[in-house]
């Protein structure tokens, strides 16, 4: 039986936060993930074989995922005309 979420969108105070730094800003959130205790145990092995957190594994996998996403979504984009030149890709940069 799947347990409720125990997730928090409180900031976590900088002396609470590990591991490396986030690679994005905005808000830090605390989530709880429940797993089976073979997957739990997999999960810790793999991290500890890796000198990292689990909780750090876990966020690299999620922004993994999500540029796979974005990579898919840009990809079918492509596929449907939804394009722009070079010259005009480069003025839009220089906006910048």
């Amino acid at each position: 039986m799947p347990r409720e979420s125990t997730a928090t969108t409180e900031p976590l105070e900088p002396s609470r936060r590990g591991g490396r730094p986030r690679a994005f800003e905005g808000e830090t959130v605390k989530v709880a993930l429940f797993l089976p205790p073979d997957l739990a145990g997999t999960l810790k092995a793999f991290a500890a074989k890796h000198h990292q957190t689990p909780s750090n594994l876990v966020a690299e996998w999620i922004q993994g995922a999500e540029l796979q996403e974005a990579i898919a979504q840009g990809r079918q984009a492509f596929e449907m005309g939804d394009v722009v030149s070079h010259e005009e890709a480069r003025q839009r940069l220089a906006k910048w």
